[in-house]
């Protein structure tokens, strides 16, 4: 089975092992009726050479097993008549291609530095020690940094589970929620914990190949969240890009998110392409793709799914709505609008939100607030970008500026949400009266293909307006709190499939 699987990695193929192995079992069967004794079984080293060589084909094995049974009668009649520059060249080649294979492809990119340690141990035990000892010393070396590395970390798919319990955090109105209900079973999500490596990708593999081998009722959308992957080899790696190459064959969409620096470096190493995924409007093709931020993937997925309602999804586009106000309006009608009254007096009634909301403008590294702030105010974007952080510890040291909290000790915090135009932000708090759980701020650089930051434009509700409209309006101020409460409990159903888990 591991020369079988050596062969499928080195030459980037994939095959059924269980046919192969079947196909093994029957030869050893056969080689025993008819009176052999040794075993068969796959040689690495030939097939490997036979597929550089361009035999890619059933008859090219039934050449060489006819050839096989020729040089028991003649091969000691013909092989002195071969040239014997054929045989050396031959060789010469394929000892370039192992040399380049091992020390040049393995050990500059795929080879771990505990591996190299390793075998300077090895080295200087051998010279001073002995071989024996060396062996044993490595071996020992060896599974101490296995055991180290891989003891610690669950393996394999955390959970999976379907739009209807998965839902990103973006600003959707009654009709939209009630239709990813409907056909939320059309996007797949998978959690990934842990470390893939050749004992726990077979698990991970065969779970996401049973979602793309199902085009019937299955998804089409299938988003991997590897947030909690800590690494992965070289075989998981083009595990992934076999996956790819199947999402694409089975005209299924495979979209990979939060990949840690890495992660990232070992695909590159194995050149598998990742595709960045299309923004909204733009059709997405099958195959296999990447996006930074899981909940930007996960609201990129719901909309392809609404757009086979044969409706157009409400614009975020200010240009479109013709003006802050028609935009601010329509953001809160889908908000909150299900929850007024539907006669004429509508109109007035988010007229009247309207008026509670105070426009500001934050510059590029600015921070709105910090997590564990009291909270006295939540905030809807109009225009740019507010990132959330989540910080893996209560305990922090203040910094003495902003911008150095945003340059320095976010750096190592979790990148929790991003709010873009029509988004709101910090409602949470807001209603029940927490501190923030998060640090709001303005990014620095607004994308890849951005020049300059940008400024972001917010449109701010404080918290002692919002106390004074449940005095004055409770039915506005009930609406306001039931819009909130709709957006919270879809994110508490993640967490509570999460927690569970």
């Amino acid at each position: 089975l591991m020369d079988l699987k050596a062969v499928e990695l080195l030459t980037e193929r994939e095959f059924s092992l269980d046919k192969e192995l079947r196909g093994i079992g029957f030869s050893n069967l056969l080689s025993a009726l008819l009176g052999g004794g040794w075993p068969c079984y796959i040689l690495c080293s030939l097939n490997v050479t036979c597929y550089r060589l361009g035999g890619r084909s059933k008859f090219v094995g039934t050449c060489l097993s006819l050839g096989a049974i020729l040089c028991l009668f003649v091969a000691s009649k013909l092989l002195y008549r071969l040239p014997r520059v054929l045989p050396g060249s031959l060789f010469m080649w394929l000892g370039l291609v192992f040399v380049k294979e091992t020390i040049v492809d393995i050990c500059s990119k795929h080879t771990h530095k505990s591996d190299v340690f390793i075998v300077g141990v090895m080295a200087l035990v051998v010279k001073f020690y002995g071989f024996n000892n060396a062996l044993l010393v490595g071996t020992l070396l060896a599974m101490s940094f296995f055991t180290i590395r891989y003891s610690g970390s669950q393996v394999g798919v955390r959970t999976s589970g379907d739009a209807r319990f998965y839902r990103a955090i973006c600003t959707r109105d009654f009709a939209e929620h009630s239709a990813l209900e409907e056909l939320g079973h059309l996007i797949e999500v998978v959690h990934i914990s842990g470390f893939l490596m050749f004992a726990s990708t077979p698990a991970f593999t065969d779970a996401v190949r049973e979602l793309l081998a199902d085009s019937a009722d299955g998804p089409e959308w299938i988003l991997l969240n590897c947030q909690n992957l800590q690494g992965l080899d070289y075989s998981a790696a083009l595990e992934l890009a076999t996956l790819g190459r199947k999402a694409a064959e089975s005209q299924k969409r495979l979209v990979i998110t939060e990949l840690s620096s890495c992660v990232q470096e070992v695909l590159q190493q194995a050149r598998v392409e990742l595709k960045e995924l299309p923004g909204p409007g733009s059709s997405v093709a099958y195959g296999l793709f990447y996006q930074s931020h899981y909940q930007s993937a996960l609201q990129r997925c719901e909309n392809g799914v609404l757009s086979r309602l044969g409706q157009r999804l409400p614009s975020k586009s200010q240009p479109l709505l013709g003006s802050e106000q028609a935009f601010m309006r329509e953001v809160l009608k889908r908000y909150f609008g299900d929850f007024l009254p539907k006669d004429g007096s509508q109109d007035k009634v988010l007229d009247r939100a309207m008026g509670l909301f105070e426009k500001k403008v934050l510059e590029p590294g600015a921070v709105l607030w910090n997590a564990g702030e009291e909270c006295t105010q939540c905030a809807c974007v109009l225009e740019g970008t507010l990132h959330a952080y989540a910080h893996p510890s209560r305990k922090r040291t203040k910094p003495s500026s902003p911008q150095r909290k945003v340059l320095g000790d976010l750096g190592k915090d979790r990148l929790v949400c991003i709010a873009g135009p029509g988004d709101f932000i910090g409602f949470l708090a807001f209603v029940n009266t927490f501190p923030y759980e998060h640090t709001a701020l303005v990014p620095s650089t607004q994308g890849e293909d951005s020049e300059e930051p940008e400024s972001t434009s917010i449109l701010v509700l404080q918290k002692s307006k919002y106390e004074e409209l449940l005095l004055t309006d409770p039915p506005l101020g009930q609406a306001l709190v039931r819009g909130f409460l709709r957006q919270i409990s879809y994110e508490w159903r993640e967490l509570s499939r999460l927690s569970v888990s």
